[in-house]
């Protein structure tokens, strides 16, 4: 009997102690393995997977000192957010400090407001940036001027009529200027008739609508750019007189453009069909994770049949509704312009392609392996500082200048405040035959239901 309580004993002892190991071997794992779910509808309890790119080049130990009183505007976000970067990378130190309750941490980093101090690295190598916001955007901003070794440059080409960069109105690209700043591109203003060639250190050439023709010269040498791995950002627009120069561009990246205006009455912005929302979104870099985008008045896009000699790979990258888009041919727009059977064209089209060329032929013989890269979107008028907060119109310019960027290492920070779906432009007949199904039919069939079973019960009495 007593051998019997004895082993009862060890058992339960040898119980205890197997269900405390392994109680701290979970313990351990967690510390390092974390499982995060996110049940939100808009993720709210994410960071923006630019910041995830961003954290994940961390490769120093980063230190993250927020200097933030208890009661500070903000402070409640940081407690909640931050941690989530040491959940990403390890090298994230993040530590909370009351400038009031520790005075001299507060003067050796000479802060006197809420601020957040970053450091990254170790002793004489280490290097400091300060935030004076509690938002993700800067402070991943922030941390990838503190990982990137170089600022990539960005050229805007001027002096035809292009939109402008530095001054704040609806038809400039300001907003699309001051968001690359701040995400540590370096962006310069071009002038081929000063320059004659395109500068050594662009890393992206940005062309957005000209309203005069290049000079053969200038076009000459945005070619011989494309030729020797450049990359460019090309954005048309509806001058199609004024456009010939553009068109020829286009052909040389690869891209064919129809002179016309797509009018799409399936996906579109509030039932407009002269501003088309895309239909159709091909798997790509660009379009990984982008919500609807809205183009008003967007030139038709093809992959050209005919390429220029070398060797090209072209995507038609977003595309209008197929079943209810066509092309409208005339001159004259306004908002009473409906499709004409017998000039217009019944189709889709493009709005967004890509193209990358491989290889250019050699001045002497034969070809050279290159790679160039090209964006070519049939509108500009969509990444203007009147439209380019509207949905994910500015994420389509972010995720392009990354993607001819793909060997700098930059991402383009966006805020995590903004997630925006793609939405369904209901035409009126859809709107009816949803109202018909929910007050109507719906009803109807539960008092049949209803109606039938009443009916069998009387019947079996």
């Amino acid at each position: 009997m007593k051998d019997i309580k004895r082993n009862f004993r060890i058992n339960n002892l040898i119980t205890v102690i197997m269900v405390f190991a392994i109680i701290v071997i979970v313990n351990l794992m967690s510390s390092y393995y974390f499982i995060h779910i996110d049940v939100t509808e808009t993720s709210l309890n994410s960071l923006n997977d630019s910041t995830i790119k961003i954290l994940n080049k961390v490769k120093k130990p980063l230190y993250i000192q927020v200097f933030f009183k208890s009661n500070s505007q903000g402070y409640g976000f940081l407690r909640e957010h931050l941690p989530e970067y040491e959940i990403v990378n390890r090298k994230v130190k993040i530590d909370f400090i009351d400038p009031d309750l520790s005075p001299k941490k507060a003067l050796e980093y000479g802060v006197s407001n809420d601020m957040i101090v970053l450091v990254y690295g170790n002793g004489a190598d280490a290097k400091r940036e300060d935030v004076y916001s509690y938002s993700e955007e800067k402070i991943s901003s922030a941390i990838q001027k503190l990982v990137i070794n170089k600022e990539p440059v960005l050229y805007f080409l001027q002096g035809h009529g292009e939109k402008k960069i530095d001054t704040y109105e609806p038809e400039s690209f300001s907003k699309i200027n001051d968001f690359l700043k701040e995400s540590n591109y370096l962006t310069k203003k071009l002038l081929l008739s000063e320059t004659h060639k395109v500068p050594k250190d662009c890393d992206v050439l940005i062309i957005a609508s000209p309203k005069k023709e290049l000079l053969k010269e200038e076009l000459q040498s945005i070619k011989d750019y494309f030729d020797n791995s450049g990359k460019i950002l090309l954005l048309l627009d509806t001058e199609f007189e004024q456009g010939v120069k553009m068109k020829e561009l286009a052909y040389y990246l690869g891209v064919y453009v129809e002179d016309g205006i797509i009018f799409d009455g399936g996906a579109n912005l509030n039932g407009d069909p002269s501003i088309p929302a895309g239909k159709e979104y091909k798997p790509h870099y660009i379009t990984d994770n982008l919500a609807q985008t809205v183009f008003p008045l967007v030139r038709p896009l093809y992959e050209s049949k005919s390429k220029p000699e070398g060797d090209y790979l072209v995507e038609e990258l977003i595309k209008s509704d197929k079943r209810k888009s066509y092309i409208e041919l005339s001159k004259e727009l306004n908002d009473k312009t409906l499709p004409d059977k017998d000039e217009d064209i019944m189709r889709d089209a493009a709005m967004v392609v890509s193209s990358k060329k491989i290889a250019a032929k050699k001045e002497q013989a034969g070809y050279k392996n290159i790679d160039a890269r090209a964006v070519v979107i049939g509108d500009a008028t969509f990444a203007t500082d009147n439209f380019v907060d509207f949905v994910a119109n500015s994420d389509l310019i972010y995720n392009s200048i990354e993607w001819l960027t793909a060997d700098s290492n930059v991402v383009a920070v966006r805020d995590s405040d903004v997630n925006v779906k793609r939405f369904i432009t209901l035409t009126n007949l859809a709107k009816s035959k949803i109202l018909w199904i929910c007050v109507v039919i719906i009803p109807l069939l539960f008092v049949l239901i209803g109606i039938l079973v009443v009916y069998r019960r009387e019947k079996s009495e």
